[in-house]
């Protein structure tokens, strides 16, 4: 009996810590970044972390996490920072009375989407500023400065409160011209193609509304094929054990019918997992087979299911109402864009192409495997038409 009262009393301790964690998760991200969404939305914020890091945690509720070995991820603001005036501003003040500012127009849209070429031309708007990290920066991961200014690597994986400064310091320049009184115009980009993966929720504390997301989607199909290639034959030739595996296109690494396989198989898995649960819960359990490394790149479902783009979008619609811009990228022209932008259009040419993935090895999509993709596909982009109200997000 007095075992069985133990265990009563731990489990109503457990209770009311869960009930009070969330209420003062509320409370936290109303107070201090007037975070859009339900407050089980905000609760949802900590349960995903955990999936993040372990997705054993999927089936369990957020106050668990501690129990699958999970951890908290979520990025914590140095307590010496405030958000400097007005309250849903972008940019803090620190304990040091510096300010730092982060980034106004992030990119949604996921790799092999055009990303490089349309972030080449808002380079050329005078409006448009982008990230400047000092070197060396950890966030660069030993990138070339323009490669790191394209891609932070942040949000997808916040690491610190080192590393929000560090991120922050990559936006100097927006900072300057803010306290010189010249930057009400100005539109510092992180166009990064993985923020897409990003925890909206986690996003919603730091990033006001004056912010902006923007996703220029490919048509899906065209696109896993893309970053297949993309992935076999430049993430797979930089692995040094796989030099010799992937010399022809006719390898098992990278050939027509291995791609078939591997997008039947990332098929079969998410549409098995949304019989019974929901497309986003099921994104986020999918979170470590879309990891692209030396060890996952043949493996990785992340081909097929970068393309589930109303999914991973629901959420940041829910957290940033009005406040995201999605478009075809195959209809924008470059006087569209800068219109979107509210930028000024620098001398370019009328239309944007989006050229195919043009590597030595390239491989092709097999006709069932087109045909596969796009029925799997279809619904969604329906999905994505409703939820923009915007018919003309359409490829086929």
């Amino acid at each position: 009996m007095g075992k069985l009262r133990q265990i009563h009393w731990k489990l109503l301790s457990l209770i009311l810590l869960a009930a009070s964690t969330c209420l003062y998760l509320h409370r936290l991200l109303a107070d201090e970044a007037g975070t859009a969404g339900s407050g089980s939305a905000r609760c949802e914020w900590e349960r995903w972390s955990c999936e993040l890091q372990n997705s054993s945690c999927a089936d369990l509720s957020w106050s668990d996490c501690a129990s699958c070995n999970g951890s908290w991820l979520g990025l914590v603001l140095p307590k010496t920072w405030l958000r400097k005036s007005p309250p849903l501003s972008n940019c803090f003040v620190t304990g040091d009375d510096e300010m730092r500012c982060l980034p106004t127009l992030l990119n949604l849209a996921p790799p092999k989407s055009g990303t490089t070429e349309i972030y080449q031309q808002i380079q050329t708007m005078p409006e448009v500023i982008s990230a400047a990290p000092a070197e060396p920066s950890s966030l660069c991961r030993g990138r070339s400065a323009f490669w790191c200014s394209k891609e932070p690597s942040f949000w997808h994986a916040p690491r610190s409160a080192a590393s929000l400064q560090e991120y922050t310091l990559m936006y100097q320049p927006l900072t300057e011209k803010l306290q010189g009184g010249s930057g009400s115009s100005t539109i510092a980009v992180d166009w990064s193609p993985l923020n897409y993966e990003a925890n909206p929720y986690l996003l919603g504390r730091f990033v006001g509304p004056a912010a902006r997301f923007v996703a220029f989607l490919r048509n899906p199909v065209q696109r896993a094929e893309s970053d297949y290639n993309w992935s076999i034959y430049t993430v797979g030739l930089s692995c040094t054990a796989s030099k010799k595996k992937i010399q022809s296109p006719g390898s098992s690494s990278g050939s027509s019918q291995a791609m078939h396989k591997l997008f039947a198989s990332s098929v079969k898995d998410f549409t098995t997992c949304a019989a019974t649960s929901s497309p986003l819960r099921c994104w986020r359990r999918g979170a470590p087979a879309r990891e692209l490394n030396c060890r996952t790149f043949r493996e990785s479902s992340a081909y097929v299911l970068r393309g589930l783009y109303s999914v991973y979008l629901s959420s940041f619609l829910e957290v940033f109402p009005g406040q995201l811009l999605v478009a075809r990228a195959e209809s924008l022209t470059w006087p569209r864009l800068a219109a979107l932008l509210g930028a000024t259009l620098a001398p370019r040419p009328t239309t944007a192409t989006l050229a195919p993935f043009r590597g030595k090895h390239q491989v092709h999509l097999l006709p069932e495997t087109q045909q596969l993709l796009k029925s799997f596909y279809a619904p969604y982009v329906l999905e994505l038409q409703h939820m923009f109200n915007d018919s003309t997000l359409s490829w086929w």
